[in-house]
């Protein structure tokens, strides 16, 4: 997925102290373990959101695939306020959320609730970009 390889690529820039980000290292070394405990997640939810986008899941199969990476962001997002991609991870709780509470019945909420997934997934990454730098 296109998505992984910046993930992996930032998560590796931070892991070998590279990159000149004004966090502190403490910060930039948290958010990589963020980073790579919430990235499967992620990746799960902009696959979900682009599916559900395309009409290829049901908003009901959606919401089951949705509900434990609901479940998991949030927390992660709750346990890392402080950090920079505490907010971004926030928003794709809230985006996820969004989603799920999508009417199945009305087109464009659906498209605008993937759309939004795929968003907040951005801002997630480039939080995790970030802390390489």
């Amino acid at each position: 997925m296109r998505l992984a390889v910046p993930l992996v690529a930032s998560l590796v820039l931070v892991a070998c102290g590279g990159g000149s980000s004004k966090a502190s290292g403490s910060d930039r070394a948290a958010t990589a373990g963020v980073c790579v405990n919430i990235s499967g997640e992620v990746a799960t939810a902009v696959n979900v959101g682009v599916k559900l986008g395309a009409q290829s899941l049901t908003p009901a199969q959606a919401q089951a695939q949705l509900q434990p990476i609901l479940t998991k962001v949030t927390a992660v997002a709750q346990q890392n306020s402080a950090l920079p991609i505490g907010p971004k991870l926030q928003a794709l709780a809230d985006a996820i959320s969004k989603a799920e509470k999508a009417s199945p019945t009305s087109a464009s909420q659906v498209r605008s609730g993937a759309t939004d997934i795929g968003s907040a997934a951005k801002g997630v990454l480039a939080a995790c970009a970030q802390a390489a730098r």
